[in-house]
C-alpha cells in the first residue's frame, strides 16, 4: 500500500506547516512551496 501525500506539508528542516505558494505546473502535477518560517523550497 502507497502512502499518499498529507494536504499540508511539514518542512523537513524546522517541523512548520506553514507556506507560500512559489511555482505550479499544472502539467507535470507538482507544486513548489515554500516555508514561511525557514524559506527552505520543497516541490510536492
Amino acid at each position: 500500500m502507497v502512502k499518499g501525500l498529507r494536504a499540508c506539508p511539514i518542512c523537513p528542516d524546522c517541523g512548520s506547516k506553514k507556506f507560500r505558494i512559489i511555482e505550479r505546473n499544472d502539467d507535470a502535477g507538482k507544486v513548489t512551496v515554500e516555508c514561511a518560517s525557514c524559506a527552505r523550497r520543497i516541490t510536492v
